[in-house]
Protein backbone atom coordinates (compact mmCIF):
# COMPACT_ATOMS: atom_id res chain seq x y z
CA UNK A 1 0.00 0.00 0.00
CA UNK A 2 1.30 3.45 -0.94
CA UNK A 3 0.37 6.49 1.14
CA UNK A 4 0.43 10.08 -0.05
CA UNK A 5 -0.43 13.66 0.81
CA UNK A 6 -2.98 16.03 -0.69
CA UNK A 7 -2.77 19.76 0.02
CA UNK A 8 -5.34 22.49 -0.43
CA UNK A 9 -2.96 24.75 1.50
CA UNK A 10 -5.50 26.23 3.84
CA UNK A 11 -4.19 29.24 5.74
CA UNK A 12 -5.58 28.49 9.21
CA UNK A 13 -5.06 32.16 10.08
CA UNK A 14 -1.26 32.01 9.94
CA UNK A 15 0.91 34.21 7.69
CA UNK A 16 1.29 32.81 4.18
CA UNK A 17 5.06 32.38 4.44
CA UNK A 18 4.56 30.31 7.60
CA UNK A 19 1.93 28.13 5.92
CA UNK A 20 4.24 27.48 2.94
CA UNK A 21 7.26 26.71 5.16
CA UNK A 22 5.24 24.34 7.33
CA UNK A 23 3.89 22.55 4.26
CA UNK A 24 7.41 22.02 2.87
CA UNK A 25 8.62 20.76 6.27
CA UNK A 26 5.67 18.33 6.41
CA UNK A 27 6.47 17.04 2.93
CA UNK A 28 10.11 16.38 3.84
CA UNK A 29 9.02 14.58 7.01
CA UNK A 30 6.39 12.56 5.13
CA UNK A 31 9.03 11.28 2.73
CA UNK A 32 11.20 10.17 5.68
CA UNK A 33 8.16 8.35 7.08
CA UNK A 34 7.66 6.47 3.80
CA UNK A 35 4.94 8.48 2.05
CA UNK A 36 5.27 8.06 -1.70
CA UNK A 37 3.47 10.96 -3.35
CA UNK A 38 2.12 14.44 -2.84
CA UNK A 39 -0.60 16.33 -4.73
CA UNK A 40 -1.56 20.02 -4.71
CA UNK A 41 -4.75 21.85 -5.68
CA UNK A 42 -4.81 25.25 -7.36
CA UNK A 43 -7.24 27.89 -6.10
CA UNK A 44 -7.58 31.62 -6.74
CA UNK A 45 -9.37 34.54 -5.05
CA UNK A 46 -10.59 32.61 -2.04
CA UNK A 47 -9.66 32.14 1.60
CA UNK A 48 -10.23 28.44 1.07
CA UNK A 49 -6.69 27.94 -0.24
CA UNK A 50 -3.43 29.89 -0.34
CA UNK A 51 -2.03 28.06 -3.36
CA UNK A 52 -2.46 29.82 -6.71
CA UNK A 53 0.55 27.97 -8.21
CA UNK A 54 0.98 24.27 -7.48
CA UNK A 55 3.88 24.17 -9.93
CA UNK A 56 5.94 26.54 -7.76
CA UNK A 57 5.26 24.42 -4.68
CA UNK A 58 6.23 21.27 -6.59
CA UNK A 59 9.52 22.91 -7.64
CA UNK A 60 10.28 23.83 -4.02
CA UNK A 61 9.32 20.37 -2.74
CA UNK A 62 11.48 18.63 -5.35
CA UNK A 63 14.49 20.38 -3.82
CA UNK A 64 13.72 18.92 -0.37
CA UNK A 65 13.00 15.31 -1.36
CA UNK A 66 14.68 12.48 -3.23
CA UNK A 67 12.03 9.81 -3.85
CA UNK A 68 8.58 11.36 -3.45
CA UNK A 69 6.45 11.74 -6.58
CA UNK A 70 4.50 14.97 -7.12
CA UNK A 71 1.49 16.12 -9.05
CA UNK A 72 -0.89 19.00 -9.26
CA UNK A 73 -4.50 18.08 -9.08
CA UNK A 74 -5.26 20.73 -11.67
CA UNK A 75 -3.90 23.80 -13.33
CA UNK A 76 -6.94 26.00 -13.92
CA UNK A 77 -6.46 26.84 -17.59
CA UNK A 78 -8.11 30.30 -17.74
CA UNK A 79 -5.41 31.61 -15.39
CA UNK A 80 -2.46 30.40 -17.50
CA UNK A 81 -1.02 31.12 -20.91
CA UNK A 82 -0.89 27.73 -22.66
CA UNK A 83 2.71 28.03 -23.90
CA UNK A 84 4.02 29.13 -20.53
CA UNK A 85 2.14 26.33 -18.77
CA UNK A 86 3.54 23.77 -21.23
CA UNK A 87 7.06 25.12 -20.64
CA UNK A 88 6.61 24.94 -16.85
CA UNK A 89 5.33 21.38 -17.12
CA UNK A 90 8.31 20.36 -19.25
CA UNK A 91 10.74 22.05 -16.87
CA UNK A 92 9.23 20.33 -13.82
CA UNK A 93 9.19 16.97 -15.56
CA UNK A 94 12.83 17.31 -16.62
CA UNK A 95 14.15 18.79 -13.38
CA UNK A 96 14.43 15.41 -11.64
CA UNK A 97 14.46 11.76 -12.57
CA UNK A 98 10.99 11.48 -11.04
CA UNK A 99 8.04 12.27 -13.31
CA UNK A 100 5.66 15.03 -12.26
CA UNK A 101 2.00 14.37 -12.99
CA UNK A 102 0.01 17.38 -14.14
CA UNK A 103 -3.70 17.76 -14.72
CA UNK A 104 -5.46 20.63 -16.41
CA UNK A 105 -9.06 21.84 -16.25
CA UNK A 106 -11.14 24.66 -17.48
CA UNK A 107 -12.08 25.42 -13.88
CA UNK A 108 -15.41 24.99 -12.22
CA UNK A 109 -15.70 28.34 -10.48
CA UNK A 110 -16.62 30.69 -13.34
CA UNK A 111 -17.15 33.51 -10.86
CA UNK A 112 -13.44 33.44 -9.95
CA UNK A 113 -12.46 33.69 -13.61
CA UNK A 114 -14.85 36.63 -13.95
CA UNK A 115 -13.25 38.27 -10.88
CA UNK A 116 -9.78 37.90 -12.40
CA UNK A 117 -10.53 39.37 -15.84
CA UNK A 118 -10.09 43.03 -14.85
CA UNK A 119 -6.76 42.16 -13.17
CA UNK A 120 -5.56 40.23 -16.19
CA UNK A 121 -6.51 43.07 -18.57
CA UNK A 122 -4.48 45.55 -16.51
CA UNK A 123 -1.53 43.20 -16.40
CA UNK A 124 -1.57 42.98 -12.60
Amino acid sequence: MDFGLFYYCQGRGVPHDQAYAEMLDQIALAEKLGFGECWFAEHHFTDYSLLPSPNLMIAAALQRTTRMRFGNYVNVLPFHHPLRLAAEAAMLDNSRARPVRLRHRQGRAARRVHQARPLLRRGA
